[in-house]
């Protein structure tokens, strides 16, 4: 579950190094707590 991804993410930035595409992930798993910390 992404949500709960995004509450585990200790943004040591591996996910960076191994995404293909570019995507800055530590700023989106950011985004994901903001918009869904109101169900958690």
């Amino acid at each position: 579950n992404i949500i709960i991804k995004s509450l585990n993410c200790s943004e040591c930035g591996q996910c960076i190094k191994r995404c293909p595409f570019g995507v800055k992930i530590i700023d989106k798993m950011k985004e994901i707590k903001t918009l869904f910390s109101h169900i958690l």
